[in-house]
């Protein structure tokens, strides 16, 4: 069997952003009013975020997480713009990015998208760690994220694609963001190569809870994977219950006649569920 769904990235995300990038009430010298750091001390922390020993990166990410928030962000995002000379590695410039994307504003509860530029690089690069932690963060950004990780879902490498992906599930995960659904039924099938990513946009859309998901299934009762046929014949099923079979394991000719069925009936209900409203 080439498919599996435990060789997709996982959906859920929170717990290891969480571990990776600790909380402020973590740190004791959080309860008291920090000094704000010297630059010397900003560029110290920040470089050690490079580091290849876990223990210094989660070290460097406590001590600024428990500096005073304006001036610590504001030195942050002067990194990522180039206004700060250094060798700021990629991994730098991401977790910099991951952590001005979780690191909530204390008076508004907004989140910091300077890093997106950063985050989408790491999506479509070859680095797994950095694209995991892309894909930890970017479902954060939202909507202002969906065009940058549909681009990669159309024309990065494979794995890239189903991160990216993955990435809009999450978004439908965290709040049924139309504009990643929308986004994952964008995608032509018939042109992605791959049955692995278009079973992971089919994995993702069942996220969306809109009928319109339903257009996205209809259509991938043509592919020519059954596996990926098969499960987009189930959400069909569970969603709207038509009166027609269909079988995924059928010969093609008998396949085209139910799907020529299938599409009429569902523009008649979608015309009826219009004369209602």
């Amino acid at each position: 069997m080439w498919f599996s769904v435990d060789r997709l990235p996982k959906r859920r995300i929170l717990p290891s952003l969480l571990l990776l990038l600790p909380f402020c009430f973590l740190v004791s010298s959080c309860s008291d009013t920090p000094d704000t750091p010297s630059m010397d001390e900003y560029l110290t922390r920040v470089t050690e975020l490079g580091s290849y020993d876990e223990n210094v990166r989660k070290k460097a990410l406590l001590a600024i997480r428990a500096s005073p928030p304006k001036p610590t962000k504001a030195a942050l995002r002067s990194i990522l713009k180039g206004e700060v000379p250094g060798n700021w590695t990629p991994l730098i410039r991401v977790t910099i990015a991951a952590l001005l994307a979780t690191w909530e504003d204390e008076e508004t509860g907004e989140i910091d998208k300077t890093g997106l530029p950063e985050l989408i690089e790491a999506l479509r690069g070859p680095d797994v760690s950095l694209r995991r932690l892309a894909v930890e963060t970017l479902p954060l950004i939202g909507t202002d994220a969906v065009k940058f990780v549909l681009d990669v879902l159309k024309s990065g490498q494979t794995e890239n694609r189903m991160d990216a992906a993955v990435v809009l599930g999450r978004m439908l995960q965290r709040d049924q963001n139309a504009a990643a659904g929308r986004a994952l039924l964008s995608v032509n099938l018939q042109e992605e190569p791959s049955a692995q990513v278009r079973m992971a946009v089919m994995i993702n859309l069942a996220e969306w809870k809109s009928r319109e998901a339903v257009d996205g299934f209809i259509a991938a009762l043509t592919d020519p994977d059954e596996q990926v046929r098969a499960f987009a014949w189930q959400q069909v099923k569970e969603r709207e219950n038509p009166p027609i079979e269909f079988e995924p394991k059928g010969e093609i000719a008998k396949r085209t006649e139910q799907i020529q069925k299938i599409r009429a009936w569902w523009q008649e209900a979608r015309k009826k569920k219009a004369r209602k409203s």
